[in-house]
């Protein structure tokens, strides 16, 4: 059986098999020719309380991406961009995003000093939504804190606010965090959105 290598933009690769017409998206086969995947989602229960673990976005992948769970978020330190991607690596949105830690923050060891998010991945650690502060000027903007929890910060995650306190013509999105990624009120909504459906991104990956 042949196989041919197909790199996508994320740098990952997509096993396409000439023979079978079938190709592998890193957690299950699709076959082209009936138009389906060949294997259950690897996430549990179907969709919306459906015992159908078969279908790719209720059957209607024009309007709709993959609702099971399999979301991720790709932050780029050097371009400053957020890049939400359904499950199949295919690109939903970008988003400006910073990452400047405010001078003198300590980890959670109370000693060192917090640093910005190293490459890696990062698991997603729940959601936090700030009802108290529910406003875009606030330090976690409308739509609260979705953790990524690291190394020596259990809190980080990504959030947005300060919307018009940027300093020195910077935009808000530069405002200084505690270790956390900011955005802007455009992102966090976008990320309770899908955590509303059941869907928040499971990882974060930056580079």
């Amino acid at each position: 059986m042949r196989q041919v290598v197909l790199p996508d933009y994320r740098g990952k690769s997509l096993l396409a098999f000439k023979v079978t017409r079938c190709s592998y998206y890193r957690a299950r086969y699709y076959d082209s020719q009936p138009g389906r995947f060949l294997s259950e989602d690897p996430s549990s229960g179907g969709e919306d309380g459906k015992p159908n673990f078969y279908v790719y976005a209720s059957n209607d992948p024009i309007d709709r991406f993959d609702p099971s769970g399999l979301s991720d978020l790709y932050y780029s330190s050097k371009a400053n961009i957020l890049i939400l991607a359904d499950g199949n690596g295919n690109f939903v949105a970008a988003y400006a995003v910073g990452n400047n830690v405010a001078p003198g923050s300590l980890n959670d060891d109370g000693v060192t000093l917090k640093q910005p998010y190293a490459p890696g991945v990062y698991n997603f650690g729940g959601y936090n939504p700030h009802p108290d502060a529910a406003d875009p000027d606030s330090p976690f903007g409308s739509y609260g804190i979705f953790y990524f929890p690291r190394p020596g910060c259990a809190n980080c995650g990504v959030h947005s606010g300060r919307r018009n306190k940027a300093r020195r013509g910077r935009p808000s999105f530069l405002f200084p965090t505690r270790g956390c990624l900011r955005g802007k009120d455009d992102l966090t909504k976008k990320l309770k959105d899908l955590s509303d459906a059941g869907d928040p991104p499971k990882h974060l990956y930056v580079r």
